[in-house]
């Protein structure tokens, strides 16, 4: 049953008595069919919760004002993001704040993502799984020296700041701060090696990963809404085949979630009024479930081919609304540092300007509440 939620089948799982195991089967079952299932159920997963004894770059800014760095009491404004550079390097614009880069340092491996912890941090995130972290964010750990040759995709951050997951290309995720470990592919014996990036939910009670086929799963309260790996459920503007000519073979490159505001925290708001965005490297877009259509940069000449996408910040964080729509739109980053704002994402600036030493690899934007842990009980359970 490629490419859609065998519901009867997670729903077993769950009466055999695991949720967990539940939400794990489905998301294998979304790309991989019933025999997923079976590894789901009867599979062991290990939870790192704080490996690895690596410790911040040195001169890395790791203790400014406290004034600086108060935890946030509510929504922030933020409108603003980041690039990163696979040297390290880092640019920021809008609001985003620049807290230094690993551009002059010697790195043992590449620079492949970046996140951010409110307008005055951001960890950047190698290959080898080794984590820097600058300004106000908090370095929480890292999986260098522990990936026996995995290489790690992608960082992202929590909705709060205050942690991240790394994930790998094999689909291996790893939780660091606040952030929750709901599930990862190699637990569920699902054999990939093509998983590109990772996005959260409101809440951070869930999480999804999208391949490089398109393939897309569901962990947490991250609801399944379909993939572009073929005849895809939802409008894939120009990702799955028979939707747009000449968009075919563009390898998926990022995923960003969607949130209406005003419904209920958790599992529903992801269910009743969720969905997310595919992007490829040629600028198509995919939408999938209430994810609205912002538009795409399909079928127009690229200088560089994309990197990546992120979400203007959700307004809502812990069940806080600060009003409006969650999110409104979305950024599209290429390798050269060309940037392309889509709904209410407002263009702040480009790197493709500027004489890059390393392509842009990753992009983030500024979170709407940094600092703010979720009140006791969240997310719900």
């Amino acid at each position: 049953m490629r490419g859609g939620i065998d519901v009867a089948a997670a729903r077993s799982a769950a009466v055999a008595g695991s949720a967990a195991a539940a939400r794990s089967a489905a998301a294998a079952i979304a790309r991989w069919g019933r025999a997923a299932l079976v590894a789901a159920v009867l599979g062991t997963v290990v939870v790192l919760s704080s490996p690895g004894a690596s410790t911040p770059p040195a001169g890395a800014a790791t203790g400014p004002a406290a004034t600086r760095c108060a935890v946030a009491t509510g929504p922030q404004a933020a409108d603003g993001y980041w690039l990163a550079g696979s040297d390290g390097g880092v640019f920021a614009y809008g609001s985003a704040h620049y807290e230094g880069s690993m551009a002059s340092r010697r790195l043992a491996a590449p620079v492949v993502g970046i996140a951010g912890a409110g307008d005055n941090g951001y960890w950047l995130a190698a290959t080898d799984g080794g984590v820097f972290a600058f300004g106000c964010a908090a370095f929480a750990g890292s999986m260098a020296g522990q990936m026996g040759g995995v290489p790690i995709s992608g960082i992202t951050a929590t909705p709060t700041g205050v942690g991240y997951w790394l994930v790998s290309r094999q689909g291996g995720v790893y939780a660091f701060g606040s952030a929750r470990y709901f599930g990862s592919l190699p637990g569920l014996g699902v054999h990939v090696n093509d998983i590109v990036a990772m996005a959260a939910t409101e809440d951070g009670g869930g999480y999804w990963l999208v391949g490089a086929d398109g393939g897309v799963f569901a962990f947490g309260d991250a609801a399944y809404f379909g993939n572009a790996t073929g005849n895809a459920s939802g409008n894939a503007s120009g990702i799955a085949s028979g939707n747009a000519s000449g968009t075919q073979g563009s390898p998926i490159v990022g995923i960003a979630g969607f949130y209406a505001s005003g419904t209920k925290p958790g599992s529903t708001e992801f269910g009743a009024e969720g969905g997310y965005w595919i992007v490829a490297a040629n600028g198509a877009v995919g939408t999938f479930g209430a994810a609205p259509v912002w538009g795409s940069m399909a079928g127009t000449h690229l200088n560089a081919p994309m990197v990546g996408v992120a979400a203007v910040p959700y307004t809502t964080v812990c069940g806080i609304n600060a009003g409006g729509t969650n999110p409104a739109g979305f950024w599209l980053g290429a390798a050269d540092g060309g940037m392309f704002g889509f709904g209410d994402a407002g263009f702040k600036g480009t790197a493709s300007t500027t004489h890059l030493a390393a392509p842009i690899v990753a992009i983030a934007a500024v979170p709407k509440n940094p600092g703010a842990a979720c009140p006791p009980g969240y997310p719900p359970s």
